[in-house]
């Protein structure tokens, strides 16, 4: 039994926790978007959970729904719901249990109010504990994944700093000794007080980091119609990015960098209208409406303009 989650966010972390939690003896496996996918860590006929993950490739999903027994997919990427029709169309057998859903509202599907939105980590928690409330780290983890920021007041004192307090472990799911009393927290646990007060912290530091680094590199660029604001560097969102960010000539930001094999493209927006998953899809790439991305090997023919600028 086997565990493919998504490696790189507290979300993806999260619920390959709750999955290890409720088996202690599955197998993890970690993915994120760039990594190549070994399928022969997948043993023939061996029971699989993915969490918060959909494989890229062409013909991926369908090589890994064949090559498995039990397949059980839970994520909210809009890209997994083109992959499961897909593969229901190979074969009615090949389809999945678990949950794919980007919102819980049926009137609202694409999760436009972020209230309608649902994470990885929540919905994981609700399918293999359906009988147990959901413990306030989950939901805390699950609000800051799906930006909702409908309450400015429990983002800023509870969301934001919780999800920086826990980036300051790594928060493998494999580590249950560190995992296990956040899976029984509520609101008054001494534990989120704690993590809260390490959070802002560690926030703060963030915020002054990322101006100095925003203000220093960023630069605009023109991509598939759209007006971006350019920034050399990693693991950023529209958060990172706030002290340049100009939504009124703009419709999003942009990071890039490179990896040992690719580069990584990663687009954020919070303006409304801005629908930045068509693009990454064209380039293979997935995610969410206003928070998505893709990788490529090749660069100078993909984005040259992020090249010619800064020659």
């Amino acid at each position: 039994m086997i565990c493919i989650f998504h490696r790189t966010d507290y979300d993806g972390k999260c619920a390959g926790a709750i999955v290890k939690h409720r088996f202690p003896d599955i197998r993890l496996y970690g993915m994120d978007y760039a990594d190549k996918f070994d399928i022969e860590k997948i043993e023939p006929n061996e029971e699989v959970i993915m969490v918060d993950f959909t494989l890229g490739k062409p013909g991926e999903m369908l090589a890994l729904a064949k090559r498995c027994g039990t397949f059980t997919w839970i994520d909210h990427h809009k890209t997994c719901k083109g992959v499961e029709e897909e593969l229901i169309a190979h074969n009615s057998l090949l389809e999945p249990l678990g949950i794919r859903q980007v919102s819980i509202n049926p009137n609202d599907p694409e999760g436009k109010d972020p209230t309608s939105r649902i994470s990885a980590c929540e919905m994981t928690w609700q399918y293999f504990y359906p009988e147990r409330s959901m413990p306030y780290a989950v939901w805390l983890l699950g609000r800051y994944d799906v930006w909702d920021k409908s309450n400015e007041e429990t983002w800023v004192n509870y969301i934001l700093p919780f999800q920086y307090g826990m980036r300051l472990v790594h928060g493998h799911p494999e580590d249950q000794k560190f995992w296990k009393p956040y899976f029984i927290t509520d609101e008054q646990s001494g534990l989120i007080h704690k993590t809260l007060i390490a959070g802002n912290a560690a926030l703060d530091y963030d915020n002054n980091l990322s101006e100095r680094i925003a203000k220093s590199l960023w630069f605009p660029i023109e991509f598939m119609g759209y007006k971006f604001q350019a920034i050399n560097r990693s693991h950023g969102n529209t958060h990172s990015a706030k002290s340049i960010w100009d939504p009124e000539n703009y419709d999003a930001i942009m990071y890039f960098c490179k990896g040992p094999d690719t580069w990584r493209i990663t687009m954020f927006t919070n303006k409304e209208g801005i629908d930045l998953f068509p693009l990454a899809k064209e380039m293979g790439g997935g995610g969410h409406s206003q928070a998505c991305g893709f990788t490529t090997e090749k660069i100078i023919e993909t984005l040259p303009q992020l090249i010619e600028f800064n020659i």
